[in-house]
């Protein structure tokens, strides 16, 4: 059962049988997660439960149009505009909310709480955030949000197989840009620098003995004494990539070389290198290398 407000307890007070969702744990207490909720029906009576009151917030990116629809927050009617696809709201949880959805709608809910922000702050010598500025009800089109929102959408079609060094990517890049877009808080004096070889190496050496992806971003940035979006920072500058990416790409190398080279079955390397699904490692084999895996060991069969 899950503490935040997300996975089961989000659906439960939009009154939906399940949501899929991903969670990822970013130290000690702190939390990110994400929920889709959608209903493709118009409801007779879509009034939703109260949200619990918690420490933190749901940053909703809206997949659908959906017209004005009745919001009451804290107990008190709330002027909310027409849903619009991409568009972003902000729902402090502090607070009781409760929304009447008679209309279909999709949307992806980021949860962060405010211990994440704080301690995000504290890492990166930013003041404390009391709260993000976005008044109840009041759609932003921002993109960061949504090309961050859009990038989790697949890993909630297997949420169990979700990379974890992916998702704490994610977690900590929208955090930053929350605190700076949203937290009042002034962007730092960029850092500007790569890893030194002996760090980009034990970085790569502690990446690739976990090429499943069950890392933290945390236990990297440790090895090289640096916050953790410094470290995602550092380390592009080093190898020109983020780190899920730089793996995602030795993964794949991997997956080949295990195609040539070894008797495993494709859903046997699939399970080893920490894909999804076959048809998730099937998809980026073949947007890589222009061929399926099954294709290329039919080939090195014939040879």
């Amino acid at each position: 059962m899950p503490r935040g407000v997300y996975g089961e307890r989000l659906a439960r007070v939009v009154r939906l049988e399940q949501a899929p969702s991903v969670r990822v744990q970013i130290l000690q207490k702190a939390e990110f997660a994400a929920t889709r909720l959608y209903c493709h029906a118009r409801r007779a009576d879509g009034m939703t439960e109260r949200t619990p009151r918690e420490d933190a917030f749901l940053v909703s990116l809206n997949l659908r149009d959906s017209p004005a629809y009745d919001y009451w927050v804290g107990g008190r009617p709330v002027a909310a505009e027409p849903l619009r696809s991409g568009s972003t709201n902000l729902i402090d949880l502090n607070v009781h909310h409760v929304a009447n959805l008679r209309e279909p709608f999709d949307s992806l809910l980021m949860y962060v709480s405010r211990a994440s922000l704080q301690l995000l702050s504290e890492s990166e010598g930013l003041p404390e955030v009391e709260s993000l500025n976005l008044a109840p009800g009041r759609l932003v089109d921002d993109r960061v949000i949504e090309n961050l929102g859009a990038a989790l959408l697949p890993a909630l079609e297997h949420p169990e197989r979700a990379n974890r060094v992916f998702l704490e990517h994610v977690a900590i890049a929208l955090q930053v840009h929350l605190v700076q877009q949203y937290g009042g808080v002034r962007p730092p004096e960029p850092r500007r620098g790569a890893l030194s070889p002996e760090h980009e190496r034990r970085v790569k050496d502690l990446l690739m003995s976990r090429i499943d992806g069950d890392v933290s971003i945390a236990a990297l940035a440790s090895e090289c004494g640096l916050s953790r979006s410094h470290f995602i920072r550092a380390f592009k500058a080093s190898t020109g990539r983020p780190p899920y990416r730089w793996l995602a790409e030795r993964r794949l190398l991997s997956a080949r070389e295990l195609l040539v080279d070894s008797k495993l079955s494709i859903a046997e390397i699939t399970r080893r290198l920490g894909y999804v699904n076959q048809s998730h490692l099937t998809r980026a084999f073949a947007k890589a290398y222009g061929v399926t895996p099954g294709a290329l060991r039919r080939q090195r069969k014939r040879h």
